[in-house]
Parts: C-alpha cells; structure tokens; sequence
C-alpha cells in the first residue's frame, strides 16, 4: 500500500490528471459569462475583449478534494476575429486567488491547454470556483474570440482538471488504508 501511495503522489507531481475534471465553461448556461452576448449558443461563449466590461467566465464546482496545487485548462477557441496584432489576456483564479495568466493573440484558433502550478488552494465548503478573467481592453474594431464550451459530440470540449496537492493524496490513501484495517 505504502508503494502505491508513492506512486500516486509522484503522479500528481508529474502533472498527471489525477483530479477530478469539469466541464468549463460548462455547456447550455452553466457558467456565469460576461461577454458581449454571454452564451452565443449551448456550446459557445464569448466574444471577449473588454475589462471595462468585466469580461469573463466563472463556474463553481463541487470537489471535496482537500487542497489543489495543479489547475489544468484545456480550452478551445473556436472564433478568433482579433486583428493589427491584438490579443485578450486573461487572469485565473481559483477560489479568489490568482494562478495564473495567458493570452489569446489575433489568429490562433483550436485548443490549447495551460497547466498552471501553484500553491495549495483549499476547498470552500467541499466547492471550488474557478475563474477567468480578461485585464486588457482591445481598442474598438480590434476583434474577440469565442471559448467552446462543454464537451458537445464530436468536438474537443473545454475542461479544468483540479490536480490535489500530494499529501491530499497520501492522506486520501491513508485513510482508505485505515478504513481496510478497520474491516478487517
């Protein structure tokens, strides 16, 4: 037993996707998008450029994992119309605390995935809320883009992945190893 939580630690340390994956931005309005038109359909959102808007994309999810300390986003841009060199820059948070940041430049289209290492972030209440946000302003005729949401048929949806912090895991292993004991 003592192996395999070694294992399952260095796993996670690897950046493999031990956690639990969520739909995101979660398809047919489960995500609060602020956007130019929000949902543009069940399976997009956007047409993002403003911080003066508040342009962004939160979604909370139940995971009673204990602490995260690896949040991986794989995103999917599906309309890029930005132009003369514009780009939308996006922070993310996870339960209030920045993680990380990316940018979105004129032309790039398709999925992408940000694997964002970090100090552990606790669970609220067995919930985690993750959040991204645009902080720049693309002047006006300088294009957007849209994020595919979900996961629909045949398409590669957008997900986050939140990876537990190792000792979460060697707790969590401990404590079915001493629920076993405990049964027998």
């Amino acid at each position: 037993m003592r192996n395999l939580l070694v294992g399952m630690a260095a796993l996670a340390v690897a950046g493999t996707a031990l956690g639990a994956v969520h739909s995101y931005p979660g398809a047919n309005g489960s995500a609060a998008v602020v956007g130019s038109i929000g949902y543009i359909n069940p399976n997009e959102v956007g047409y993002f450029w403003s911080v003066s808007r508040g342009d962004s994309v939160t979604e909370t999810f139940a995971d009673g994992l204990p602490f995260v300390t690896q949040t991986r986003l794989d995103l999917n841009v599906i309309q890029n119309v930005l132009n003369s060199g514009n780009s939308v820059n996006w922070d993310v948070l996870l339960n209030g605390t920045l993680i990380g940041s990316f940018s979105v430049a004129q032309g790039f289209l398709g999925p992408v995935t940000h694997v964002l290492n970090h100090a552990a972030v606790a669970h609220v209440g067995g919930m985690y809320t993750v959040r991204m946000e645009v902080t720049n302003e693309v002047p006006g005729g300088g294009g957007s883009h849209t994020w595919l949401a979900g996961a629909p048929a045949g398409a590669i949806g957008s997900t986050v992945t939140l990876v537990p912090a190792p000792a979460s895991l060697a707790l969590l292993g401990l404590g079915g190893l001493v629920a076993g004991r405990r049964r027998r």
